[in-house]
């Protein structure tokens, strides 16, 4: 029995999905590793979010990956229009479901922002780059953004 492969390439809606799925996952742990920096869940959260971060195919008739812009738009900028009103609820959210964990008087919004906006900078860059980011490179990026936006919290008991 002989297969036929007819492809090896996604359509740019198809690679636009792809992120666009897992970006609210990415975003919610991301905002957990920086608020409870020091939780025991925190290799959990790095692990989760390596296993979001989609791998990506390139494109027909380019034989590329999605643009930087692209990837960037679809895991962040559509996120970030809302991020000024949304923030508390998100944190809120976070609070409410994460129940174990202490809960925060203060949402350090600009911090958090920059600390997001990093994050997705340098991975939409990798992607558009080379399509995929190991474990290791994604938790050296995590720790190295951890410890640039070293906070000062407030927790209420």
């Amino acid at each position: 029995m002989v297969q036929l492969i007819r492809e090896f390439a996604s359509s740019r809606s198809q690679e636009i999905n792809r992120v666009s799925r897992v970006s609210d996952k990415i975003r919610e742990h991301l905002m957990c590793l920086y608020y409870w920096r020091d939780s025991d869940c925190r290799n959990h959260w790095e692990g989760e979010i390596f296993s979001f971060i989609p791998v990506m195919q390139k494109l027909k008739g380019t034989h590329k990956f999605l643009s930087y812009r692209l990837i960037y738009e679809n895991l962040f900028l559509n996120w970030a229009d809302t991020y000024n009103s949304a923030i508390r609820t998100y944190v809120e959210k976070l609070m409410y479901k994460e129940k174990n964990l202490p809960k925060i008087g203060n949402i350090d919004r600009k911090n958090l922002y920059n600390f997001m906006n990093e994050f997705y900078t340098n991975v939409s860059e990798i992607l558009s780059t080379e399509g995929s980011m190991v474990k290791k490179d994604v938790y050296n990026l995590i720790e190295t953004l951890l410890s640039e936006y070293n906070i000062s919290l407030h927790f209420l008991y």
